[in-house]
């Protein structure tokens, strides 16, 4: 049982280091760098532009990030009497170290569930602004959600993934014999499928896939795999749960 996880390192590591006690092998490929995003510009009188209680809207750890080391370059400030909502329990915790605020977050890890927090329900949050900081390639659909039902929604790029075509290798990933992928984004499975060449498809396609949601689980179906597991969110810890649930099975 091979897993092959398409993580940054740092992530890898917390993985690796959270399955020490099982005699599972591990490695990671690291397709994607993240840049500071173009938006970051705008993003001080955006901030200034915001009332109290408008929303603003943290879509990974990266958007905390970006967004933090450039205030701190600029010598601006998060701001305050503002509903921050994470999209996951990794993302408010990031968001709590680098500014000591709060922000509210689903019980599991997904735009989907994101959407289904009680602020975005109720009539009179329409009034509200929302700002959503995103990356250049996710969370599409927070946005199209809350400007279907009417909500005054801008979004700002703070951070740029940028997809590193050099770590694709699947001849060597076959060879490896992985027998598991962690894909954790649409994106990154888009941009798998893009590369893998006629010749690796039948392996590709073979390899058990572990995805964060049901809507990518269909998408990767099309895609031709028939062995697909869906985990609780993409957080390291519940990668770390759904490895060592796999590994008791096959025992």
């Amino acid at each position: 049982m091979n897993f092959l996880i398409f993580r940054e390192l740092n992530d890898f590591l917390e993985i690796k280091k959270g399955l020490k006690n099982f005699n599972i092998l591990l490695n990671h490929s690291n397709i994607f760098n993240i840049l500071p995003g173009p938006d970051l510009k705008f993003i001080r009188n955006k901030f200034l532009s915001l009332n109290t209680r408008d929303i603003i809207i943290l879509t990974s750890k990266n958007s905390v990030i970006s967004t933090s080391n450039y205030l701190k370059e600029n010598n601006f400030f998060w701001p305050q009497n503002i509903n921050y909502i994470a999209v996951g329990k990794r993302t408010a915790e990031t968001f709590q170290e680098l500014t000591t605020f709060e922000a509210t977050y689903p019980s599991s890890y997904s735009s989907e569930n994101l959407l289904e927090l009680n602020i975005f329900k109720h009539l009179a949050n329409r009034t509200q602004n929302v700002l959503i900081l995103a990356g250049n390639n996710g969370r599409k659909l927070i946005y199209k959600t809350l400007k279907e039902r009417f909500m005054s929604v801008s979004q700002l790029e703070v951070y740029n993934i940028k997809w590193n075509e050099n770590a694709i290798d699947f001849n060597q990933w076959k060879i490896h014999n992985y027998t598991h992928l962690v894909v954790t984004s649409l994106n990154q499975l888009k941009f798998l499928e893009t590369h893998c060449s006629a010749s690796n498809k039948l392996w590709f396609n073979n390899c058990t896939i572990l995805l964060p949601s049901m809507r990518i689980k269909i998408e990767a179906m099309k895609m031709g795999f028939k062995d697909c597991i869906i985990v609780k969110n993409v957080s390291n810890k519940a990668i770390i749960n759904k490895i060592i649930d796999i590994y008791n099975l096959s025992k």
